[in-house]
């Protein structure tokens, strides 16, 4: 339900995060967000709005490219592409 879920769980393990961790993180940044939550965004397992996504990316300091992976970020900008000439 989200293509995020995976580059979140990829930086924890990198930066050695617990679920409980980077719940906390998050929740400094004003993103109030429990563990179990966390756990099924990353699991793609929650839908998360176009707004949660900056907000894990500038609290983060990731690009929205490292979140959504380059691959998904080409399509997602292809498919607006072909919403707005419709």
């Amino acid at each position: 339900m989200n293509i995020i879920g995976p580059q979140l769980r990829a930086y924890r393990n990198k930066h050695k995060l617990t679920l409980d961790q980077f719940s906390n993180k998050l929740n400094l940044c004003g993103i109030d967000i429990s563990k179990a939550v966390l756990s099924k965004i990353e699991n793609c397992e929650r839908k998360i709005t176009d707004i949660q996504v900056l907000q894990f990316a500038m609290c983060l300091s990731l690009s929205l490219d490292e979140l959504y992976g380059q691959e998904h970020t080409q399509d997602l900008i292809h498919l607006h592409m072909k919403k707005a000439v419709i």
